[in-house]
Order: C-alpha cells, then structure tokens, then sequence
C-alpha cells in the first residue's frame, strides 16, 4: 500500500502509469485506493481519483514493524555503495547530549535544504538518502514490488482498522 502510495503522491505518477507498469488489473487499482482511503491517507473522489490527505511522505511508529522494515532496508541500501561516506570518524569523544544536538541540527538542516529543492526540475536526480552518509537518493520499497492483490484484503483491512482502532 505504502509503495503505491508513494508512487502516485510523492513521485507524482499517474495512476495508470503505475498499474501498466506493474500490470495491475483495474480490480487491484481499485483495492490499492480503496485501502489508502480506508487508512486515510486519501479520499477517493466520485470520478475515482484521489485527493490526497496528507503530505508527501509518511512516517511509521518507532518499533513498529514497518518501521523495522523500513530501518533494515535503508541500512543495507546505504551499505550495498561503493563509494565512501562523504563524512567518516572515528575514535571522537561524544556526550550523547552532544550526539543528539549534532543530530538535530543535521536533520533540521537537511530538512530545510529538502524543502527548498523538492520543487525543482532536478529533484529526482539529486535525490539522496542520508544516515551521516550520504548516498544516491534510491526509494527503499517496503514490498519486492507492486502486485495483484485479492478483494478480500479490503475486508480484512476494513475490519482491523474499524474494529481494533487501529490507525
């Protein structure tokens, strides 16, 4: 859901794009926008397109599954180049204070230059991933890629999120 969430909202692909590239049946289209609305990421409108409800990107609860997930596919990207980090030390003397505000003003900082570039016509090919290494800005996909799926996922999706109050 995530990856064909990120497909049509964060990259801005259109939907038909999408399912011709990954040969989704209509049925599939519609149970992978059905369940982004049922999670509430999108309102599908009465011409079938959807109006999107939230930002351009997610993120998942820490320690959550998909957050391990995500964290294990990340690592092995940034870890899989050949290239060097741009930034590498060892052996400095740290407080974890000031490990955090390090941290911080990195991400703060890489927020507002991510921001400021995100519009511009070069942003898929400056795209970058960052862990205090910087590599090329590949998508980590939660899934071995988008498939067909079954209608019933929608029942069973509908009925965890409205019966358990899960969100």
């Amino acid at each position: 859901m995530y990856d064909f969430f990120y497909e049509i909202h964060v990259k801005g692909r259109s939907i038909s794009e999408v399912a011709k590239e990954g040969e989704l049946t209509e049925q599939s289209v519609y149970i992978y926008l059905r369940s982004l609305e049922i999670m509430g990421l999108i309102e599908l409108r009465s011409n079938g397109e959807p109006c999107f409800l939230t930002l351009p990107y997610y993120t998942f609860f820490e320690g959550s599954k998909l957050d391990k997930l995500f964290a294990e596919k990340l690592r092995l990207e940034v870890l899989s180049q050949e290239k060097r980090p741009e930034v590498g030390m060892s052996r400095v003397c740290l407080t974890q204070e000031q490990t955090d505000q390090i941290s911080e003003m990195v991400y703060e900082k890489v927020q507002h230059f991510h921001f400021q570039n995100k519009e511009s016509k070069e942003s898929e090919s400056i795209r970058k991933n960052i862990l205090l290494n910087v590599t090329n800005g590949n998508y980590i996909h939660l899934s071995n890629g988008l498939v067909n799926i079954e209608s019933t996922l929608l029942k069973e999706l509908y009925e965890t999120v409205n019966c358990d109050g899960v969100k």
